[in-house]
């Protein structure tokens, strides 16, 4: 029963809304590659969709995923705590979006913070840092939200020889 309802509440925050749309066109979508993550282990699997609704070709660096990230979980009281990371990025990897077209950008998350404490079921969101470049120069423009999902750390089993 537990399974099924992480399932399908991981269903609904993926099939909900999608992320925040920025001016400049750009959709951020967060996936949960492997909701589910052993207790000790060092990174939950992530992807981020980015896509250009705009009308014209934009050019995105997929680095930009790592720039912001939102966690959240529930203590014992049922409060939920929040923490927000902002990081500084050198975008490298530039790439020319057509409109209308998405990229798959598969990354990883560490989940070795203090936050992440014992088992339970968390919430992670990304802020995508936009950026541009002109005669050289790279510049932030600001950040996009993506939607948020749900990944569960759980003690698991090992197998018995």
């Amino acid at each position: 029963m537990k399974t099924s309802l992480l399932s399908l509440l991981m269903l609904l925050l993926v099939a909900g809304p999608s992320g925040a749309e920025a001016p400049t066109g750009i959709v951020v979508r967060l996936l949960a590659r492997t909701p589910n993550v052993c207790l000790g282990e060092q990174t939950v699997d992530l992807e981020a969709l980015i896509t250009n609704k705009s009308e014209v070709p934009i050019e995105i660096t997929p680095d930009g995923v790592r720039y912001g990230v939102e966690l959240a979980k529930k203590d014992k009281t049922g409060k939920e705590d929040r923490r927000h990371m902002v990081r500084e990025i050198e975008p490298d990897d530039w790439r020319t979006l057509n409109p209308q077209q998405t990229i798959i950008v598969p990354f990883k998350e560490s989940v070795t913070a203090p936050f992440f404490e014992g088992p339970g079921i968390y919430k992670i969101a990304v802020r995508y840092g936009a950026y541009t470049r002109k005669d050289g120069a790279i510049q932030f423009t600001g950040a996009i939200n993506s939607n948020s999902v749900m990944f569960e750390i759980a003690a698991c089993n090992a197998p018995t020889p």
